[in-house]
């Protein structure tokens, strides 16, 4: 595997009990990935798994993308109007969400 890539496998799983469709990815932690997934887990002792910090990466870069790409007031202003990710992601911090929409 080449050290500057990230391998994500994609799956379709069904619910047995909706029959609802979803999709599913793996993460193959190798090379550079893996080199900063450790150097994290070791310089911050509450993460205990890669799957910790995939998922924190996850939400932190869907949140600022959110912020960065969808609520930007220029973005607004070229719409006249707020975007509906935006509207939604506004709604999603209205809850218990501190620091993000998720």
């Amino acid at each position: 595997m080449d050290n500057n890539t990230v391998t994500i496998l994609n799956e379709e799983f069904e619910n047995d009990k909706t029959g609802e469709k979803v999709q599913g990815i793996t993460i193959i932690v190798d090379g550079k990935l893996k080199e900063v997934l450790d150097l994290l887990m070791k310089n911050n002792p509450d993460y205990k798994n890669y799957t910790e910090i995939v998922r924190d990466a996850f939400f932190d870069g869907i949140n600022s993308m959110i912020r960065e790409r969808f609520c930007t007031a220029g973005r607004a202003a070229r719409h006249r109007r707020e975007t509906p990710l935006c509207a939604y992601a506004k709604q999603l911090q209205k809850g218990d969400h501190k620091n993000g929409y998720f």
